[in-house]
Parts: C-alpha cells; sequence; structure tokens
C-alpha cells in the first residue's frame, strides 16, 4: 500500500530530478538456486541515496514483525515537509534471527529499489518459465 502527504508537487519534481541522475546498481550478488545475479541494499542505496539527498529527499525504512512475517515501511520525506511512503510485507521462512534479518533485508531491499524506481536484479521473466505473463 502506498500512502502520502496532502500535495506531492513538490517531491514529486525532486524525485523526477533525482531518478535521471540515478542508474541501476550493480550486481554485486548471486543467487546460487536462481542462478541469477542481484544487488545487495548495499550496492542500492549507494545507486540512490546520493541523488535521492542532492534533491532534498531523506529515506527512512522501519522495520516490523508479526506472525512470521516482517514488514519494511519506507517513507520518502522532502525537505517541503511533503512524503510518500509504502509498505512491503514477506514471510519469514526460518523463523530466527538470521531468518528475520534476511527477510528484512529482502523487504527494504524491495522496497527501496521499488520506490526509487530502479532495477535490482536480473529480469528473470524467461528462466524456466517461473513466471507467467498475462494472456498466457
Amino acid at each position: 500500500m502506498i500512502y502520502y502527504s496532502e500535495s506531492i508537487k513538490d517531491i514529486a519534481a525532486a524525485l523526477a530530478s533525482a531518478q535521471a541522475q540515478m542508474s541501476n546498481p550493480k550486481f554485486d550478488c548471486n543467487n546460487p538456486f536462481y542462478k541469477s545475479k542481484y544487488a545487495s541494499l548495499t550496492a542500492i542505496r549507494d545507486a540512490v541515496i546520493p541523488a535521492l539527498s542532492k534533491h532534498g529527499i531523506a529515506v527512512v525504512q522501519c522495520l516490523n514483525s508479526e506472525e512470521d512475517k516482517v514488514s519494511c515501511t519506507t517513507m520518502l520525506c522532502h525537505t517541503s515537509g511533503e512524503w510518500i511512503s509504502g509498505t512491503f510485507t514477506i514471510p519469514v521462512t526460518k523463523t530466527d534471527a538470521q531468518g528475520y534479518g534476511a527477510a528484512s533485508t529482502y523487504a527494504r531491499r524491495y522496497l527501496l529499489q521499488a520506490m526509487a524506481g530502479i532495477v535490482g536484479d536480473e529480469d528473470d521473466d524467461a528462466k524456466g518459465g517461473r513466471i507467467s505473463r498475462l494472456g498466457n
């Protein structure tokens, strides 16, 4: 779910300017299970934070856990006071500290790249038929 301040005129303009300066992050990690590459949270932050900050946008990410799920709420806050936020909830596959940590990092990574408008992993649409297309 996405939420936003009453007006987003200034943050929208700042975000558009910031996105013009962003590049997709380097794929610095490998997923051996799917034989694909992806960008770590560090690489994603390195790709977006300088451009966002230059245009007066701060990123705040808060985590919450409940019933074997982790939620990340990411808020983009502009110096004008305008803001946009979204929440992403995913299941925790292993209910120990490492499992919650991994799910938290995953949620932070995916939500930040979605809100910044960048791509942090390979398009695996055609690999192994795991994702079906609409109309097929």
